[in-house]
């Protein structure tokens, strides 16, 4: 769940047990770090890269198994999961 002080809320439903795990909220901060430097709405790119997180981890589990998303596989991933590319 991500929230801000003015009452926005946004509830992610991606993401798996798998990523719970050393590293996996350091690819979290570096996704949403990447995405803050390219909009000023600094919520919309939290709740972006939560969901970015998330999906990839999904679709990793979905090929490899329940155990597979591990943080060097989601950094390796994510741009095969993007349908948001330029």
């Amino acid at each position: 769940m991500v929230a801000d002080k003015t009452g926005r809320c946004y509830i992610n439903t991606t993401g798996n047990p798998s990523m719970a795990r050393g590293g996996s909220g350091d690819v979290l901060t570096g996704i949403i770090s990447g995405l803050i430097k390219q909009t000023e709405d600094t919520f919309s790119a939290v709740c972006t890269g939560a969901y970015i997180h998330g999906m990839t981890a999904d679709n990793i589990v979905k090929k490899h198994g329940p155990l597979a998303a591990t943080p060097t596989r989601i950094i390796e991933n994510i741009n095969n999961n993007l349908s948001l590319r330029r």
